[in-house]
């Protein structure tokens, strides 16, 4: 039971900073479907600000935030040094991935985030914080 309860608590919190870091990079780069972050090259301190107090603040937005620049004494005001490494959150989606597969469950987003942690390995993220995935969003868009 500890092992279910570690996956289910592991993949909510890791999708939970992968959709933040996802919005936060739209948020500065294009106009997305949500009216806050309809401004392009809103600042980083700013959207964070404007999600910590609405219904978009979480533990990845006021704690943890995968931005450079916004918060100090995280990873990602570190070169995303320091945290937990991708390659263990590419392990324990494995292990999501696994359980779900076992019990036919569907588990869509975690399957996503599984492949995107596995190719974040393959493109040298493997030693950097989970939350680097916000670095690599912004490669992948070639900024």
């Amino acid at each position: 039971m500890g092992t279910k309860r570690y996956l289910n608590y592991s993949d909510c919190r890791f999708l939970s900073v992968l959709s933040k870091a996802q919005a936060l990079h739209c948020g500065e780069i294009r106009i997305i479907h949500w009216s806050i972050l309809n401004l392009l090259g809103l600042d980083p301190k700013l959207l964070a600000q404007v999600l910590n107090t609405s219904s978009g603040r979480c533990w990845s937005s006021d704690t943890y935030n995968p931005v450079p620049g916004v918060m100090q004494g995280v990873p990602s005001d570190n070169k995303y040094q320091g945290g937990f490494v991708t390659s263990l959150m590419a392990k324990d989606f494995g292990l999501a991935q696994d359980a779900a597969t076992a019990t036919k469950s569907p588990v869509f987003l975690g399957s996503i985030a599984h492949q995107m942690y596995r190719n974040m390995c393959s493109r040298g993220y493997s030693q950097k914080d989970f939350s680097s995935v916000f670095q690599f969003l912004r490669e992948e868009e070639g900024l």
